[in-house]
């Protein structure tokens, strides 16, 4: 595939299976070059529809009849709501003034389950050391799909809008630069989140597999410090349940 600067698909490539991963291209060529191609037509594809369902389930979108004006009138407040300060990755954000929990609303972790943790043969599961932890670039990217779909449902009827990098690589640079910028000063924040996913992706399935462009943050300083009070709550509240079931 050819480099082409601000493409999402350039941050799968060069980022995403290398980041933070004792695995380089020499060790296994076949494999990886398998895995890109792959990834490349998910993310058009599969992810997409994995994620449409999600949103419905997630936010409660609805569907609208023809002439259903107080629905439409709903799921446009709806989409504003969402898309506004990003409150769609937030765990709580029923109060736009008091978002709670940013990056760990479910549908996350949701998405990234369908599309790379589903069955025995998803790459996920059978290339597990390219997924644990997490990345940053997969999990910004991640919410750039979650917000296309919301896209979808912008004038308050759904209409499908195709997932392309030259309308989206300005969110998901975005969403990459703010999860950089939490983890500036947060240290291992990323470490975490990326941990947090894969686990909760992983929860209950056989060990089968194998153990082996530029954005602006968007945050206050505020927002970055509370989702780092946010992680570090769930990191307690994880590490409990650990010692418990241990």
């Amino acid at each position: 595939m050819g480099h082409k600067a601000g493409n999402i698909w350039v941050a799968i490539e060069q980022a995403e299976y290398f980041h933070n991963r004792e695995i380089t291209p020499s060790e296994d060529d076949d494999s990886f070059n398998t895995i890109i191609r792959r990834a490349f037509s998910q993310m058009h594809g599969q992810v997409k529809d994995v994620a449409r369902p999600l949103v419905i389930q997630y936010y409660g979108f609805q569907s609208v009849a023809s002439r259903s004006k107080r629905l439409v009138e709903d799921n446009r407040r709806l989409y504003q709501k969402m898309v506004e300060r990003d409150a769609y990755i937030h765990s709580e954000y029923k109060d736009p003034n008091n978002l709670r929990g940013r990056w760990s609303y479910p549908i996350l972790t949701a998405l990234c389950r369908g599309a790379f943790f589903s069955k025995e043969t998803s790459d996920g599961v059978v290339h597990r050391n390219l997924f644990s932890p997490i990345s940053p670039q997969l999990i910004a990217l991640l919410a750039t799909v979650v917000y296309n779909c919301l896209e979808e449902y912008r004038s308050g009827r759904f209409k499908a809008i195709e997932f392309k990098s030259v309308s989206y690589s300005a969110i998901y640079n975005t969403h990459l630069t703010n999860l950089q910028a939490i983890n500036a000063q947060g240290g291992d924040f990323l470490q975490f989140l990326g941990k947090e996913i894969f686990e909760d992706c992983i929860e209950g399935m056989e060990d089968d597999g194998d153990t082996d462009v530029e954005g602006r943050c968007t945050m206050m300083e505020e927002e970055i410090l509370l989702a780092l009070r946010d992680a570090e709550e769930r990191k307690m509240a994880r590490n409990m349940r650990q010692d418990v079931d241990e």
